[in-house]
């Protein structure tokens, strides 16, 4: 949802609201705020969002640590076929640069796995796997670590271009053709395996190639938001609940005796 994404980069939003002007008056004029008064595109890289990983194996595995070695955005769709199709019709100048691609607020598509696709992906081995390698978790309302996700035999996939004919995105459909999830993002696909790819696909066969990759963040305000560890909360909720009432215990002895 575009709304939820602008609440969830608020310096991000506020980074590109126009600055004060001068009505006919010559007074000045703060803008109005709100979703409605925010330029459709950020001076963000999509890639500093999100960033999709395609694909099976070894090759995929590194792209995901080296992404989350940059403290960005990954998601890992395990899929051992190339994509069903493309959403618009990729141009002959189409580029493969896709972590170029600019966030776009008008495009920018937000519907991730939710908690029910991710414990149907848990009874694929790999991604049962690579969630405990990777120390990725996922409940309702927080995701820490890697998203990782597998292609059921129900669902296929299509890869979302812009009209320029760059990919910024996936979408996931089922087979009678309703939507199961989509995101936007720079997409790679890993290994050589993966059959007919389009040509502006950037595409990972070797584990040099992965060092050619750019998956850094360069916008630091792009990365996740941190949230707390509910066992954390419950300890120093505990040991502030024993301090305070030690304290006051402490307290009053203390002035039971001065009254004394």
């Amino acid at each position: 949802n575009k709304t939820d994404f602008c609440m969830a980069f608020p310096s991000a939003t506020s980074s590109v609201i126009p600055q004060s002007h001068e009505d006919s008056a010559g007074c000045p004029v703060r803008p109005a705020w709100g979703l409605a008064h925010t330029p459709s595109s950020f001076n963000i890289r999509l890639a500093d969002i999100n960033t999709i990983v395609i694909g099976h194996g070894l090759l995929a595995e590194q792209l995901v640590r080296e992404r989350i070695s940059f403290g960005g955005r990954v998601q890992w769709l395990i899929a051992a076929q190339g994509p069903s199709g493309v959403a618009l019709e990729s141009r002959e100048d189409a580029t493969t640069e896709s972590e170029q691609v600019v966030f776009d607020l008008s495009r920018f598509e937000w519907k991730p796995p939710n908690v029910q696709h991710v414990q149907r992906s848990l009874l694929n081995e790999e991604v049962a796997k690579q969630r405990v390698r990777l120390s990725a978790s996922r409940l309702s309302w927080r995701t820490a670590g890697p998203e990782i996700i597998s292609l059921q035999e129900s669902e296929r996939y299509f890869i979302l271009t812009d009209s320029n004919g760059r990919i910024d995105g996936i979408r996931v459909e089922n087979l009678d053709g309703s939507l199961s999830w989509t995101v936007s993002g720079a997409v790679l696909f890993a290994g050589d395996d993966l059959k007919e790819l389009p040509d502006s696909c950037t595409e990972v066969t070797s584990v040099a190639g992965v060092a050619d990759i750019d998956l850094e963040v360069k916008d630091h305000e792009a990365k996740p938001w941190a949230t707390v560890d509910p066992r954390h909360v419950m300890l120093w909720s505990i040991l502030f609940f024993l301090s305070v009432s030690s304290l006051l215990c402490l307290d009053g002895n203390i002035r039971s005796r001065l009254l004394e």
